[in-house]
């Protein structure tokens, strides 16, 4: 059997607080979990150091900034991570990822 690859994230978001707990929730609950999960924060506000506070303990994350654009959010948050990763996801901010998603992730690519 090999060995499981290691999946990270990136998410940019801006202001939509209640929706990057829904996936942060999702994500502290896979069962593969990310390796690391960088959010990329393009709001003024405290919000989102709020809600990534409330995770630090079941998830490895970090939080940077950025001017706004989606893209530019990615490639900040691509640019941040740590070398130690396989893969990198980039879900959007307003999505639940089933508990499975990154597993089945990591197994299509250790067998495509």
């Amino acid at each position: 059997m090999s060995a499981q690859l290691h999946v990270a994230c990136v998410i940019a978001t801006i202001g939509r607080p209640v929706h990057l707990d829904t996936l942060l929730r999702s994500l502290a609950d896979q069962t593969q979990p990310p390796t690391q999960v960088i959010v990329v924060d393009q709001s003024h506000t405290t919000d989102t150091a709020t809600v990534i506070d409330t995770y630090r303990d079941r998830l490895p994350l970090r939080r940077i900034t950025s001017d706004r654009g989606l893209s530019l959010g990615r490639n900040t948050g691509l640019a941040a991570l740590d070398p130690d990763y396989d893969i990198v996801a980039f879900p959007d901010d307003d999505v639940r990822l089933a508990p499975d998603a990154l597993a089945n992730a990591a197994a299509a690519f250790a067998t495509g």
